[in-house]
């Protein structure tokens, strides 16, 4: 009975076996390359290698746990730093990207360093030596404000951009010094000299026997007094608590009263302070005329300050803002406020208006129109009239197009002549219409066809008395068609040159002929032709700027207009992704099959057991 619970168990665990063979191979090879569980992090220790990249190397095993695939800082080296060096760069950072890997770590030697002493001295009486407490860089250089002891009591440097050097260990740095100067406090005493006086004490402190200026009184100036002294003024601190006597003069605010004499009246205090007795002039009036009003005084008016606190009277006279109505008294009004003001009852011309014109719009007045400002606020009728921009087209009705917006506006409506076209006219081009040519502007921003014509380029042929004719050596590009013996004028080459035109001229060695330029004997000239239908008319003029020399190529080379070549259009592909099914289908069948023999073979044995 045991053998047979015993045998039952072992088939039982046996077809358990069975069982899982079938699961694990199915789930491993039915997984498309992506884990279902990430495996967990490995963590290592490190050998960390110190190496001043040349005669230094030395590594030591950290004593910390790093996490592989992890990056640490400088922070986190476990490793003693070797005596005497130092990170080569403090911002260091490491990967862990293996398990046991060793990382290099740049170092450098630390710099060599030393304690000072500085000796202070005037080199004169005084002389004291002073330990540092501060460690300094052999080799660095320091300015006054690293020296790290203080300076002897009663004394300054005699230099304050003074700097030194560390060279040696342990030196001595003589440091200059002097005497510091003896300062105080300052009595200020203002006074008029007659019956006012006052005295102030200084918070500053002054050198004893330095001289200041008027600029170093370092407290405030009595209440209704101001400086009476010259501009060269200055006072000297000679003795410890001196009184320094500083002239003055009174001062007051002034009251401004604004009318005209009638029905206004209107009075405001200044801020500003006048000197009692001292005459001013308009432009020292220091408040806002009021609102409304203008000054009605001459242009020498002055006023005097007699007393103080006075009330000062100022004659003004009405102004007001204008606004100004533009309109062409049909569909067009635009009204524009006036920034400045006018007086009221005065005549002013077009010249006055002080706001700007709408665009596109111009001023449609006689020359000696005016306006009066008779109210407050009036609004004036200004007439204008239509304005535009225009675009002036030049071209010869062939090949040649281009347009020129212009500055300046004309009037809508009205006839211009060739005398008008305020844009230049296209370089290597000239007019080509006739004297009584005329052009129209119909409408907003016209654009306005003007033909013209290439510009004429003359070359003149002179000969000297007795000299030889001179050579024209005619070709086209570099290829040599003719060489002509030439007479007075271009008009004999010309001869037996039908159907070519010139289009430009140049010396023997290339460079330019200019416009009206005169060409001696025994010079040889070339001259650049062009195929032209033959006319029979042979002309001594020549056009003075072509076709761009590019499009001259494409046109001889038959490639000016053709289409551009299409870039090839990638073949598609119906190429079908390679995919992988390697499941070992037969070994699963087999295992299959035993499994289930194993299972028949348990049900008989149970059977057999109960009988």
């Amino acid at each position: 009975m045991l053998k047979t619970k015993k045998f039952r168990r072992l088939l039982a665990g046996l077809l358990a076996v069975l069982m899982l063979s079938v699961c694990l191979p199915v789930g491993a090879f039915a997984d498309d390359g992506n884990d279902a569980s990430a495996a967990s992090a490995s963590t290592t220790r490190v050998t960390f290698q110190f190496t001043d990249g040349e005669a230094f190397s030395e590594s030591v095993l950290g004593s910390g746990i790093y996490t592989v695939g992890e990056t640490y800082a400088a922070d986190d080296i476990t490793a003693a730093m070797p005596e005497g060096f130092e990170l080569e760069d403090q911002n260091f950072t490491f990967t862990v990207k293996t398990v046991s890997p060793t990382i290099l770590v740049p170092v450098k030697r630390e710099a060599l360093k030393t304690e000072v002493a500085f000796l202070f001295t005037d080199n004169a009486t005084f002389s004291k030596t002073v330990i540092s407490e501060r460690i300094y860089e052999i080799g660095g250089t320091f300015t006054a404000d690293d020296i790290s002891v203080p300076l002897p009591e009663g004394f300054e440097l005699e230099d304050p951009n003074f700097t030194f050097t560390v060279t040696t260990s342990e030196p001595t740095i003589t440091v200059p010094v002097k005497r510091e100067a003896l300062k105080t406090e300052v009595a200020f005493q203002f006074t008029d000299n007659a019956t006012f006086s006052k005295t102030v004490i200084s918070e500053r402190i002054y050198e004893i026997g330095g001289t200041f200026t008027a600029d170093d009184i370092s407290v405030a100036l009595p209440e209704g007094w101001v400086l009476d002294v010259a501009d060269d003024w200055t006072f000297t601190v000679e003795t410890s608590e001196p009184t320094i006597v500083v002239p003055v003069k009174a001062a007051t605010a002034v009251a401004f009263q604004f009318t005209d004499n009638k029905s206004f009246a209107k009075t405001v205090v200044s801020d500003a302070i006048y000197v009692v007795g001292e005459t001013y002039t308009a432009d020292d009036i220091s408040v806002e005329v009021p609102y409304g009003w203008m000054l009605d005084v001459a242009d020498d008016w002055t006023f005097t300050v007699e007393t103080a606190e006075p009330t000062i009277v100022v004659p003004v006279k009405a102004a007001t803002a204008v606004a100004f109505q533009f309109t062409d008294n049909a569909s067009f009004v635009e009204t524009v406020i006036s920034d400045c003001v006018y007086e009221v009852g005065k005549t002013y011309t077009a010249d006055d208006i002080s706001v700007e014109v709408p665009e596109g719009w111009m001023l449609d007045v006689a020359d000696d129109w005016t306006f009066t400002v008779e109210t407050v606020e009036p609004t004036i009728v200004v007439p204008v009239k239509a304005a535009t921009a225009v675009a002036f087209q030049f071209t010869d009705n062939a090949s040649f197009v281009e347009t020129v917006i212009s500055d300046c506006v004309y009037v809508i409506g009205e006839t211009y002549t060739v005398d008008d076209i305020s844009v230049a006219v296209p370089e290597g081009w000239e007019l080509a219409v006739a004297d009584d040519w005329t052009f129209t502007v119909e409408t907003a921003e016209p654009t306005v066809v003007v033909t013209v014509k290439r510009a004429v380029h003359t070359v003149t042929i002179e000969r000297s008395n007795g000299a030889p004719a001179i050579l024209i050596a005619v070709d086209h590009g570099t290829n040599l068609l003719e060489t002509l013996n030439s007479d007075d004028t271009m008009a004999k080459v010309m001869d037996g040159c039908d159907g070519y035109k010139f289009t430009g001229f140049a010396y023997h060695d290339g460079s330019a002929i200019g416009d009206q330029d005169a060409v001696t004997a025994d010079v040889t000239v070339r001259a650049t032709l062009e195929t032209v239908p033959s006319t029979g008319d042979n002309t001594t003029t020549v056009t003075g700027k072509d076709e761009h020399p590019d499009i001259a190529e494409a046109k001889a080379n038959g490639t000016w207009g053709a289409a551009p070549t299409a870039a090839p259009v990638a073949a598609a592909t119906n190429t079908i992704p390679q995919t992988s099914d390697d499941m070992p289908v037969t070994m699963l069948i087999v295992i299959a099959l035993v499994a289930a023999g194993a299972a028949g073979g348990l049900v008989v044995l149970r059977k057999r057991s109960h009988q």
